[in-house]
């Protein structure tokens, strides 16, 4: 995925790779077909071919959550769209890109973390006292505590509180703790090639966690939508 950061756009498959372990029924005519209801506009090149910013990604991601989860027509899920207006994103990346790279410097204050995560700075000290931002010595934030503080701001304006969301890290520090053992043999070894078949593995493990979290909460998600107990 280093080629698609460096060109600034996503083809068509790239896409598909990148929704289908959320969407495994997203194919190329139905994105075609959103596209024919106006509901995304990816640019073209001039041979006809599509390229899909960061943003059309995301964009595609909210249209398919909508119909899944709230089975809105799609009508309604383009007015929504419409009346967001524009807004920050989070960048595509892959899980093996999210990994190779070095963590970020921890540069941000939180007023600065605030007016990009759209939080308070009262929410994010409550989040960071549970343990779910801020890891320097300093207490400074990075650009994945702001992207982890706007998925939170999500769940806080449906009622929970910062506290209910500390059982994401408990649960983080479980899993993690039984991945370290899976991927321990390859992370003993020291030369290049080596390390980086390291990284390969622990992003395809971090995409099968992904998913299987994924699935085994939509399916409680959707018991409540249908009345099942």
């Amino acid at each position: 995925m280093a080629r698609t950061k460096e060109r600034g756009y996503l083809t068509i498959g790239e896409v598909l790779a990148a929704l289908r372990p959320e969407f495994p029924d997203l194919t190329p005519s139905k994105i075609r077909f959103l596209e024919s209801r106006g509901l995304i506009s990816p640019a073209r090149t001039a041979s006809g071919y599509r390229q899909f910013s960061p943003a059309d990604l995301e964009r595609l991601r909210f249209i398919l959550s909508s119909q899944r989860l709230h089975y809105l027509p799609l009508k309604v899920i383009k007015e929504r769209l419409d009346s967001r207006g524009p807004e920050p994103l989070p960048e595509f990346r892959d899980a093996t890109e999210e990994l190779a790279a070095p963590p970020g410097p921890q540069h941000l204050g939180l007023e600065e973390a605030a007016r990009a995560s759209r939080l308070s700075v009262e929410a994010l000290t409550a989040l960071a006292d549970f343990g779910l931002l801020g890891r320097s010595s300093r207490g400074e934030l990075d650009a994945e505590d702001v992207e982890l503080a706007r998925a939170a701001g999500v769940l806080l304006r449906r009622g929970l509180e910062p506290r209910h969301l500390r059982m994401y890290k408990v649960f983080a520090e479980r899993e993690g703790h039984l991945l370290r053992q899976v991927l321990a043999p390859l992370a003993r070894q020291r030369r290049a090639e080596e390390k980086r078949a390291l990284v390969e593995a622990a992003a395809e493990t971090l995409r099968a966690a992904r998913t299987i979290k994924h699935i085994l909460l939509r399916r409680e998600v959707r018991s409540l939508l249908h009345g099942r107990p």
